[in-house]
């Protein structure tokens, strides 16, 4: 499965310390503490990138019925509107950012942070190559519309695990507990009922396991697998 290596290097902590120490304006970078389930309506508005210093977020799309889906997770590290600033049509991209826990983040004014990247060309490269799995991130997100529902969900499993999942060993990724059945449902693009279907499935070959802590443990081999049958 492609999922994408870390590299030793620039980290996005340096970044935003940098981005903080050369900003002429307290404006262009802001921390912020959010409690849980706090939306954040719109940031498009704003024209802001944000960071996330901690915690666990979604970013919540409308459809043509004007109503929100869960559409990405996000953990630390996370860097969300780097792609909307990047495109000439990032005015007409709306979403909502939601916090499932209480969160950490940081705003990045964004023609502050273009401008800035400009003279940093090794901070372009560590966002660039965040930019660039996005791009397989929305390619893969597009696929699952053609997908059955039962595959729909073992797609989505894989792609939560590769968003926000702690890597226990080489196949086992554990999920935060905020993240629940009810949110895995939404993001895959099926029903409540029907997810708990399958969930019982997968449960019943060892694929997924929930955990005394209420954290699922998901075995990224085995759902391969099952989605290979």
């Amino acid at each position: 499965m492609p999922f994408f290596e870390e590299k030793k290097g620039i980290t996005i902590p340096q970044i935003l310390d940098e981005l903080k120490e050369n900003s002429f304006n307290n404006a262009w970078v802001v921390e912020k503490r959010i409690k849980k389930n706090t939306v954040l309506v719109n940031n498009t508005n704003s024209q802001n990138v944000v960071f996330v210093n901690n915690g666990i977020l979604i970013t919540l799309l409308g459809d043509k019925y004007n109503k929100k889906h869960i559409f990405e997770f996000h953990r630390r590290d996370s860097v969300i509107g780097f792609d909307y600033i990047m495109s000439d049509n990032f005015s007409n991209m709306q979403y909502d950012i939601k916090a499932l826990e209480d969160s950490h983040i940081t705003f990045v004014n964004g023609e502050f942070l273009l401008n800035y990247l400009s003279n940093r060309p090794t901070f372009m490269e560590k966002l660039t190559n965040s930019l660039a799995e996005r791009i397989f991130y929305i390619s893969n997100r597009q696929m699952m519309t053609i997908y059955s529902r039962e595959r729909k969900i073992i797609n989505g499993l894989v792609e939560l695990c590769r968003q926000v999942g702690e890597p226990i060993d080489t196949r086992n990724y554990l999920i935060p507990a905020c993240i629940n059945k009810t949110n895995i449902a939404e993001y895959c693009g099926v029903d409540r009922s029907y997810f708990s279907k399958v969930y019982r499935l997968l449960e019943g070959n060892g694929a997924i396991e929930l955990t005394p802590s209420n954290s699922l443990l998901i075995d990224i081999v085995k759902l391969e697998e099952i989605m290979n049958e």
